[in-house]
């Protein structure tokens, strides 16, 4: 018995985000750019750099905000 939502091959994965992704593309690649440019900035900025301690007590701030 298959148990729905859970897909048992790729072109059912495939499917699946792509359903997912129609229900809100700007926002999906508004994720990816995010996603994208984080992981450009983790490779250009040294982690013992003081820009990269601002950044992170900066984001984790903003999260603290959005949490309360």
């Amino acid at each position: 018995m298959r148990t729905m939502g859970v897909p048992k091959i790729k072109r059912e994965l495939i499917t699946y985000f792509g359903h997912y992704y129609m229900r809100d593309p700007i926002a999906h690649s508004l994720k990816g750019l995010a996603d994208g440019s984080e992981m450009v900035l983790r490779r250009v900025i040294p982690e013992d750099s003081a820009v990269f301690r601002l950044a992170k007590r900066t984001y984790y701030a903003c999260a603290a905000r959005t949490k309360a």
